[in-house]
């Protein structure tokens, strides 16, 4: 009887072992998601279903900015409404692309090398941005 009530316990004991790994599992897959850097942010931070916005943005250029061990390249960069930019990290250090006047540029997390991060500016305006890591690394993006 002993080793019955032993086996039972044991059996209980791994059922909640693998329940706890899955909600550990999802748990881990779910923090990636949402931070892998493929959202792309509106810079207006809006949600729209408009045919006409979703056809700007497949029509719009893409333009790339690398984040490397002296700074962004390039720093300055002048695009139309609905163009995508994709900043991308180059270096083997962190770094966080982040605007303190345009709230849509932030990509809400230090980026490793190889991550990115991409922004489509819905309006006309200027924003500079800087590395949150090391704020000498400076740049702006004009959209027109």
């Amino acid at each position: 009887m002993k080793s019955l009530f032993a086996s039972q316990r044991g059996a209980g004991g791994a059922g909640v072992f693998l329940g706890l790994l899955a909600i550990a599992g999802i748990l881990i897959l779910g923090l990636w998601y949402f931070n892998s850097g493929y959202a792309i942010y509106s810079s207006s931070n809006k949600v729209t279903d408009s045919k006409d916005e979703a056809a700007n943005i497949t029509a719009g250029k893409k333009y790339t900015i690398e984040m490397t061990r002296v700074g962004f390249a390039p720093e300055i960069l002048t695009i139309k409404t609905y163009d995508t930019i994709t900043f991308i990290n180059k270096d083997a250090f962190p770094h966080w692309p982040i605007s303190s006047e345009c709230s849509g540029l932030d990509a809400h997390r230090a980026l490793g090398t190889g991550e990115t991060y991409a922004i489509i500016f819905d309006t006309r305006k200027s924003c500079e941005f800087h590395d949150q890591y090391n704020p000498a690394f400076k740049g702006r993006i004009t959209a027109e």
